[in-house]
């Protein structure tokens, strides 16, 4: 989709608005970074991901509690660099919060 359009949209605005249902940095700023796509493929997973994901929040008590923004850990991480154990603890809570949310049947 060219940028005319999307400006026409306000596409813009759909996505601040949004990102401010986000409850977490790094999910608004994924909700900020989304771009439509014409691609039939990957508009089907990806409506397949948010049919799954409506299904899952009215089965379960789903939360991301516990989850912290590791990136900048990540990222220091990768680049060779030493983590405080505060950091390591973000790390440890954010990926049992991941694991749960992949699946939901072990918080039962």
């Amino acid at each position: 989709m060219d940028s005319k359009t999307l400006h026409v949209l306000e596409y813009e605005k759909i996505l601040a608005r949004l990102a401010s249902f986000c409850d977490f940095s790094a999910s608004a700023d994924l909700a900020r970074g989304l771009q439509p796509s014409n691609h039939f493929d990957e508009v089907t997973r990806l409506l397949a991901e948010t049919t799954e994901a409506r299904f899952l929040l009215s089965t379960h008590d789903l939360t991301i509690g516990g989850s912290h923004d590791i990136r900048a850990s990540a990222d220091l991480a990768a680049r060779g660099g030493v983590i405080d154990p505060q950091q390591l603890l973000e790390i440890k809570t954010t990926l049992i919060a991941c694991r749960d949310l992949k699946n939901p049947s072990h918080m039962l």
